[in-house]
């Protein structure tokens, strides 16, 4: 799919004439610039860390979200929005981490999912290392 996306962009690029002055090439850089970036963003929100391979780990991806909500973090707002989720009388496995509080936020999960009922489940730490960088 990264490939399709550079795919899209290298013939723009081929297309510059070498003749193309510089000022040109800095008024056409921000159309080319746009065109990759938008076929990256279609293939980014699937493309995640051999790291995490382990973890089967899941990734949402949605059309524009029109009922955002936010929630503080620190010392900002952090947006997100509320995804409904059957857990009931289901068997789960989830993996939490990596973070600097490893604990509380496995502590946090085994609440959420007491309090959704699940037949069973079971909460691993993560094998990633937290990275605050």
């Amino acid at each position: 799919m990264l490939n399709q996306a550079i795919d899209v962009v290298l013939p723009a690029l081929h297309n510059i004439p070498s003749s193309t002055s510089i000022d040109q090439l800095h008024q056409d850089a921000p159309k080319l610039v746009d065109l990759f970036l938008g076929e990256i963003l279609k293939v980014a929100p699937i493309i995640k860390d051999r790291g995490f391979e382990e973890e089967k780990e899941w990734k949402a991806v949605s059309a524009p979200i029109t009922n955002l909500e936010f929630r503080s973090q620190g010392d900002f707002l952090r947006p997100y929005f509320a995804v409904p989720l059957d857990l009931a009388n289901k068997y789960m496995k989830v993996v939490v981490g990596p973070s600097p509080h490893a604990e509380l936020a496995r502590d946090s999960c085994e609440l959420l999912i007491r309090w959704r009922n699940p037949l069973r489940y079971d909460i691993l730490p993560s094998v990633v290392p937290f990275r605050n960088f």
